[in-house]
């Protein structure tokens, strides 16, 4: 299976996306090149796609309910035992498309017994905006996966926990470090 994936790595165009207040910042790799764009959804993000892309991004695919809880978040914190406190419950369908941010938190008590944080309340016009586009593009569901930063740096570090917080100056220059060691020519200057 991992040589599937790294199979699969090299020979698509990976795109790492992230919500940004213009909408979506995108990291573009494809054989060895990065560049990196903003867009302003998903739709623009996405017209252009085929089954050479594969997008890794940091917002939730999968919005859990009473009947149907969402795991993969409680499995992530068990993964990342030095940084878990940055996995935030994910908030429901029904608390992602409530009116205010006071509805929210009551829908997400009634379906999982548990509040919601400012925090993931903040990103709910992100995961709308993916969760939208995934229901009426089904078809594009299959290039999507969900991925968290941490995970992948912890990755990246031969499963070895990082040290520092990505807050600070030597949390941001410990990731760029790890970057380097597998991007040398792009990150060649730190």
């Amino acid at each position: 299976m991992f040589k599937s994936l790294i199979y699969s790595f090299v020979n698509t165009i990976n795109i790492g996306i992230d919500g940004c207040k213009s909408g979506w910042c995108c990291a573009l790799y494809n054989k060895g090149e990065i560049n990196i764009n903003v867009f302003s959804s998903i739709e623009e993000l996405t017209s252009g796609i085929n089954s050479k892309f594969k997008i890794w991004i940091d917002i939730p695919i999968g919005l859990g309910s009473k009947k149907n809880p969402r795991t993969i978040d409680q499995l992530l914190r068990s993964k990342l035992s030095s940084f878990k406190h940055s996995v935030f419950n994910c908030p429901t369908r029904k608390a992602v498309y409530a009116n205010s941010y006071s509805e929210a938190k009551e829908l997400n008590i009634v379906e999982t017994s548990k509040s919601l944080s400012i925090q993931s309340w903040n990103i709910t016009p992100k995961i709308k905006d993916l969760d939208t586009y995934l229901i009426n593009n089904k078809h594009h569901i299959e290039f999507f996966e969900e991925s968290h930063p941490e995970l992948c740096f912890l990755q990246l570090n031969n499963g070895l926990d990082l040290q520092f917080s990505k807050h600070k100056k030597s949390g941001i220059e410990e990731r760029l470090k790890i970057l380097k060691i597998h991007e040398p020519y792009y990150f060649r200057n730190i």
